[in-house]
């Protein structure tokens, strides 16, 4: 079989454009022979290997100057810079003889092969070598990716970096009905002379509305060898039980880069399937087809997580007990509640810590089965394989994740 073979890659140009709303570079290579740039654009635009263990990364080239900068698309275009034609002939056709609809198809499904002029030095029958111009466009990938740990920068290690991309925030909230009076349904309050609340005239088909707001977070995952559906289904809908600071991750303003307990909700997984060109066959060997370098395919995922982050900075109370919570940051399984008045059991209005019971058992054994609005990411019923000093939503960013 033969070996690919690359005689000349030059870079020939080369535009950086930096506005306000971002940076794009653009360089052109020249590469020779033009049978050659399948396998340049396989390096500029890297790969993802999933076989292997744990699979692993071959990153997009970046830039130089502008290290953030990933290559993102590659065109290429044959030119033979020292002939004014180098087209390969695929119709063969004559004005003598009619071209038939058949006649294009099978013109249409000929190799096209780019090698230069059947002849460049008629003395020394010499053949000439068509090249191609690559146009390789870089543009950054913001990354909120954090590696202290290592001496290297986040992009020389495939195997970690790439994860942690590009966070997006957005306000979200909802209102809802409250009613004013504790105790009574669809009753109005105001602010009395005295500083108390005064019921409303005529409010009884009333009531307070309350709006609640939150953030949506959403972290975008690319060139994933896999997808960890297994680990999707089991967390989502959870939120951190715990307080969870993500692993290699560094998000500017969060305070100590953790998130409080029970705040961070899990929602959703966003999973788009990519199939990119590599110049490896299955078995790991260069691919030809009739002794020309050719590309196989391979399949990768980006994947956009979607998380509720409870940014409510309030009180919040565990009914029984005499002490208010805060001010914090309200967990999720915390509820707006009315409150009631009564001469012993009085509950103000505000945010409580809600359940759901169901008792069971026999008569005069009654067992409380509690259940939350929101479960726990860390529950052991779970069976997720969690490394030591891990949180369960980190395994959302493992490339090993089932």
């Amino acid at each position: 079989m033969a070996e690919p073979f690359i005689n000349l890659i030059e870079a020939v140009d080369r535009k950086v454009r930096v506005t306000s709303n971002g940076i794009e570079i653009v360089t052109t290579l020249y590469v020779e022979p033009a049978t050659a740039a399948p396998i340049v654009v396989c390096a500029l635009l890297g790969s993802v290997d999933s076989k292997a263990t744990p699979p692993t990364r071959r990153l997009p080239a970046h830039d130089h100057e502008y290290p953030f900068c990933y290559c993102a698309s590659a065109s290429v275009t044959p030119i033979d810079r020292r002939s004014v034609s180098s087209s390969p002939s695929m119709l063969g056709g004559s004005f003598d003889v009619p071209t038939t609809f058949d006649n294009v198809i099978a013109a249409l499904k000929k190799k096209i092969i780019f090698d230069g002029p059947t002849i460049f030095d008629p003395k020394e029958n010499k053949k000439a070598m068509c090249g191609s111009h690559i146009e390789a466009i870089y543009r950054p990938l913001p990354t909120i990716y954090n590696e202290e740990d290592k001496p290297a920068k986040d992009w020389e290690h495939p195997s970690y970096a790439f994860d942690y991309i590009d966070p997006q925030f957005f306000p979200a909230s909802r209102t809802f009905p409250a009613n004013g009076m504790p105790g009574r349904k669809n009753s109005f309050c105001l602010l009395g002379s005295l500083g108390s609340p005064v019921e409303a005239p005529d409010s009884g088909d009333t009531s307070l509305l309350v709006t609640e707001t939150w953030q949506e977070i959403t972290i975008r995952r690319v060139m994933c060898p896999t997808v960890p559906w297994d680990t999707i289904r089991k967390l989502q809908n959870r939120i951190n039980e715990n307080a969870w600071t993500p692993a290699n991750m560094k998000l500017a303003g969060l305070p100590n880069n953790t998130f409080p307990k029970g705040t961070l909700r899990f929602d959703s997984a966003e999973v788009i399937k990519r199939t990119m060109p590599t110049h490896l066959d299955a078995a790991g060997a260069q691919v030809f087809v009739d002794d020309i370098p050719a590309t196989a395919d391979i399949i990768w995922w980006d994947i956009l997580y979607k998380f509720s982050w409870r940014t409510t900075w309030d009180k919040w109370s565990k009914y029984g007990t005499f002490f208010w919570q805060g001010p914090e940051y309200i967990p999720w399984n915390c509820d707006w509640y009315i409150g009631t008045s009564g001469w012993l059991n009085t509950l103000y209005p505000g945010w409580y810590d809600m359940v759901f019971e169901k008792q069971s058992g026999i008569v005069g054994l009654f067992i409380a089965q509690t259940r939350r609005k929101y479960l726990s990411a860390e529950d052991t019923e779970l069976n997720l394989v969690v490394p030591a000093g891990k949180h369960p939503f980190d395994l959302l960013f493992l490339l090993d994740s089932k």
